[in-house]
Formats: structure tokens, C-alpha cells, sequence
């Protein structure tokens, strides 16, 4: 339920505090005063979008505010937390840096408009989405349907879910039969090409050593024949040599001085691994020598390799998980026709277990839309339109949607002799205003809102059928809040509280103000609206006996 709202600087409204309370509220004033300025205000801290052009001539921005209740739904995935109120907050600034808040959390305007729906439902006479779009008229039956219908659609858009996506899959592979089998020669002669390079890992490193080792060969020679007599040469002092004469001349000092100890078995430890380096090294001379056959094979091979490489814009590693990808691929494709068999047979079972499914809220529906009709009939009667047929059609069609088959349309024939019509059709503002409401009397307990606003659907109507729709009005506040714009005196004497807008030119300034009315203050209100600029003793007579019958 809305608790408060707070207007600063928003068109002609200079700061507006207005309290709402349960029950039916009616908003009353002349025609410009300000009274659907409330309500668009209202409808941005459900979602709205707001534009510069709202903030009031002369200042830099404009601040709604509104207090409701809680709602019964889980909030949290807007990272609000469990209240006892929910505090929204927009502000439209000049530069554009527009700020929305819900009990300090910074949202956006998609967000806000989830939560908005949970809270306000403005209705308007021919800007009424939910009763007028047929296709929000099937979730509207859907709703009343109850918890029957709610557990077979859920399965069965579960199952549908699945049947779309086989289908989407099938169309696909019907257009892609002949890409299909091009793609697999091509992925035939790729594998071919590089199975026959027999790819191995990390095997174009190891040839690129292999090859630097081969382009140095003589270089490699001359310096090991050179490092081999450094290290040992029988006719020349060379490392060895010296160092076995250093070690024994060591060993003879430590016989002398035993701190000479550890130098001697350092050296000594040196000249046998040195020792055992150079008979390596002598081995590997020994060992080494030139294979042109064995050179130009890894020539060969690095060519081969990089001529790879640059067709299909991998190094060599990569090309061994393309190759591999290629096998994965074929595989895929080759199997195609089992795939495509296995597919088919369960989109058909699918689409059997669907129209199964479809059949059976199709059911439900014509049950509920029959139950409907006669609870809208009633409410029609009270409206004084007990000549009018309401329809609602459920028709089955061939096509399988996400909600089963069922296409449903609100059609209605307001007289005798006349065309039945769809409920968008409707002409006449007057019966359209009347319809509008006695389907929100019947579908108001499934609208899952608190708060509906009326903003002038009561415009066109008059007599005994303005009685009709403000009894149809109290009606629907049993179980809501109820707020309304009318010109209407029966509206405004039913209702529990009345607010009273007025336009006032202030220093060349308009502003709107807003009163809430006391007794006396209603029976001048109702009064004028019965009898105009001059109000009469009759008028106020009348008021009040308007008043007294709300009673």
C-alpha cells in the first residue's frame, strides 16, 4: 500500500507531502489543477521513464519520494533486505546525472520497474495494457486458472524448453546438409595432409638444435680437439698434468701441517672429476663425425615443417591439436545422420507429450473462461450493462507456443443487434470505462498489487451508471488500496477519503496544492460538482445526502 508521497519542484507542483490511507481515496479538482500530475509522478517510482522537461521552470531538479509498504515478495536479488516499508526516491537533474533509490540502494530504471509491479497498478480509460493486449489477457485467465493450470504449464515449458531448442537444432542441420558434407572433405584431405607428417611433440625444437649443432660441426670439432689437449696430452704440461703435481705436493703438506688437510682433498676431489670430464670429452671426439645423408634429412624436415606452419597459421605443437580437433570433428560429422535419427525421434516424442500437455490446459482454460464470464456478466449487471455478452475465446491453433496453443481474446457485445467486437474495439469511452472496471473488480484478486489507481476511466459516464461504477470502485477496495481521479460526485461521496487539487497563480507563478478534505469541506466539493460555478443550498443538500448514503 502507497503511505506517502512527496512531490518538490515537478512541473506545476512546488513540494507536495500527500498521505494515503487503506480504502478508497478520490482525488478531485478542475480540469488542469494537477491531479494527473500526481499520478505521473506516481508512475516513475514504479518504472516510468523521466525526462528534463518535467522539473519545474526555474529550478535545477526535481525529487519524488514514496512511502509503501512492503511487498510479500522476495526482494533480495535487488539487494534490498526484509522492512517494514520500501522508501523510493528519483531524482531528475538538469545534467542529466538522474539518481533512483529504494531504502538507500542505487537501482536502475529496469529494476525499478520489477519492483514497481508489485506495488501500483495505474489504470487509465484507453491506456489499459493488461485488459485490452490479448496476449496479457491469456496470463490474466492463466492467473485465475489457479494452481491446476500453474503445475501443467510448468511442465510443460520445461519440456517445450527443450522441444525448441531440438527444433532450432533440426532447421539448422536441414540448411547445413550440403555445408555438412562440404566441410567434411575439406576436414578429410586437412587430416590426410597431416596425419602424413606423422606431427610429433615439441619435435621442430629439437630440430632446430639438431640443425645448429649440424651448421657448427667444424667449429664444434676445433674447439673440443683444443679443449681435450688443454685438459690431457702426454707430451705437453696441460691441466692435468699440473694439477696431479699440485695434489701430491699437497698431500706431502698436510704429513707436515694437518691444516693443509682440507686444501689437499679439495684438489685431489678436482682432479678425478676433472679426470673423468676429459675422458668424456676424448669419448665424444672420438664419437663425432659428419653425416650429410642425416643433415639434409633435418633440412628437409624443418622445411617441410615450417611450410606446414605458415598454410595453416599454427606452430608445429598447435598443428597436433588441430589435427587432433580435425579427428573430433569428422567423427561429429560422420555420425551426423545417427545424431540427426536420434534427435528427430525425440523432437516427435516431445511434440507428441506437448500437444498432450497443450490439450490439457486448453481445458482448464475453456473451464476458467467459462467461470470468468459469468462473474464479468455480473459485474456488468451491477454496471448497468446486464444487455452486454462478454466472451472470452480460447482458441486452439496448430502451432505449438511457449504456453501450450491457446490464443484467448475478451470480446464483448455492448447491445443487442450490434457485432460482437474485441475488447480493444470498443468505442464508446462511457461503456469502455464500465467494462474496464468490472474486469478489474474480477481479475483484481490475481493483479497481485496492493495499490490500483484509477485515472479518469470513469470520464463519458453519468446518471445511474456513475452510481454503478462508485459502488464497482468501493467494491475493489476489500482487499486493496484504491486510488482514483474522478469528476464524478458519486465517486467522490463513496470514497473514504477525498483530496482536493487546485491551481493557484502566485507573484506570476502556477503552483498546485493539495487538501486533504474534512466533512464540510467534501460537502462544498461534491456540491460544486453537481451544480458548477454557483453552488447552491440544493446542491449542498444533495451532497450530503450523497455523503450519508455512503454510510
Amino acid at each position: 500500500m502507497l503511505n506517502n508521497l512527496s512531490i518538490k519542484d515537478f512541473a506545476i507542483i512546488d513540494d507536495a507531502q500527500i498521505n494515503f490511507d487503506s480504502g478508497l481515496t478520490v482525488m478531485t479538482g478542475e480540469t488542469g489543477a494537477g491531479k494527473s500530475i500526481i499520478i505521473d509522478a506516481l508512475s516513475l517510482l514504479i518504472g516510468e521513464r523521466s525526462y528534463n522537461s518535467m522539473i519545474r521552470k526555474g529550478e535545477r531538479k526535481a525529487v519524488i519520494q514514496g512511502v509503501f509498504d512492503y511487498p510479500k515478495t522476495d526482494l533480495t536479488v535487488f539487494g534490498l533486505q526484509q522492512d517494514d516499508q520500501l522508501v523510493i526516491r528519483r531524482e531528475i537533474n538538469l545534467t542529466g546525472r538522474n539518481l533512483i533509490s529504494v531504502n538507500g540502494v542505487i537501482l536502475t530504471v529496469k529494476q525499478l520497474s520489477e519492483i514497481g509491479r508489485q506495488l501500483v497498478k495505474i489504470s487509465a480509460q484507453f491506456d489499459n495494457q493488461e485488459l485490452l493486449d490479448n496476449q496479457l489477457q491469456g496470463e490474466l485467465v492463466d492467473r485465475f486458472s489457479g494452481n491446476d493450470l500453474a503445475l501443467k504449464l510448468a511442465d510443460y515449458q520445461l519440456k517445450f524448453t527443450e522441444y525448441a531448442r531440438l527444433r532450432s537444432d533440426l532447421i539448422k542441420q536441414e540448411k547445413d546438409t550440403k555445408d555438412r558434407q562440404s566441410r567434411l572433405d575439406f576436414l578429410q584431405f586437412e587430416y590426410k595432409e597431416l596425419s602424413d607428417l606423422k606431427l610429433q611433440p615439441h619435435e621442430m625444437d629439437d630440430l632446430l638444435e639438431e640443425d645448429k649443432r649440424i651448421r657448427n660441426f667444424e667449429k664444434i670439432y676445433q674447439l673440443l680437439k683444443q679443449v681435450t689437449g688443454n685438459l690431457d696430452d702426454a707430451q705437453n704440461a696441460t691441466v692435468l698434468s699440473l694439477l696431479d703435481q699440485a695434489a701430491d705436493n699437497l698431500k706431502a703438506l698436510k704429513e707436515i701441517d694437518s691444516s693443509y688437510q682440507e686444501a689437499s682433498e679439495t684438489v685431489e676431489s678436482s682432479y678425478l672429476n676433472l679426470q673423468e670430464t676429459a675422458r668424456d670429452l676424448k669419448a665424444k671426439l672420438s664419437e663425432l663425425s659428419f653425416d650429410e645423408q642425416e643433415a639434409q634429412r633435418v633440412t628437409d624436415r624443418i622445411s617441410e615443417l615450417k611450410s606446414a606452419e605458415r598454410k595453416y597459421h599454427r606452430n608445429s605443437d598447435q598443428l597436433i591439436s588441430y589435427f587432433n580437433s580435425i579427428a573430433d570433428e569428422m567423427k561429429k560429422l560422420s555420425d551426423y545422420d545417427n545424431h540427426r535419427h536420434d534427435e528427430r525421434a525425440q523432437f516427435e516424442l516431445l511434440r507428441k507429450e506437448l500437444i498432450e500437455l497443450a490439450s490439457k490446459l486448453h481445458k482448464i482454460r475453456m473451464k476458467t473462461a467459462l467461470l470468468l464470464e459469468k462473474q464479468i456478466h455480473g459485474n456488468l449487471n451491477d454496471l448497468l450493462l446486464g444487455e452486454a455478452i462478454f466472451k472470452i475465446h480460447v482458441t486452439q491453433t496448430k502451432k505449438l507456443a511457449e504456453k501450450g496453443f491457446d490464443e484467448v481474446d475478451f470480446w464483448i457485445q455492448t447491445n443487442p443487434g450490434e457485432a460482437s467486437l474485441p475488447l480493444n474495439q470498443i468505442a464508446s469511452g462511457g461503456e469502455i470505462s464500465r467494462i474496464l472496471l468490472a474486469l478489474t473488480n474480477v481479475f483484481s484478486t490475481v493483479m497481485s498489487v496492493p495499490t490500483i489507481v484509477f485515472d479518469e476511466v470513469d470520464t463519458g459516464v453519468s446518471g445511474r451508471a456513475a452510481a454503478a461504477v462508485a459502488r464497482k470502485m468501493k467494491a475493489i477496495t476489500s482487499d486493496r488500496q484504491v486510488i482514483s481521479i474522478s469528476h464524478l460526485p458519486q465517486v467522490a461521496s463513496i470514497a473514504d477519503h477525498q483530496l482536493q487539487i487546485e491551481k493557484t497563480v502566485i507573484k506570476g507563478r502556477t503552483r498546485t496544492d493539495i487538501r486533504q478534505l474534512d466533512l464540510p469541506g467534501r460537502i462544498l466539493s461534491i456540491a460544486n460538482m453537481l451544480s458548477g460555478d454557483k453552488i447552491t443550498e440544493q446542491a449542498k443538500a444533495n451532497a450530503r445526502e450523497l455523503l450519508a448514503q455512503k454510510k
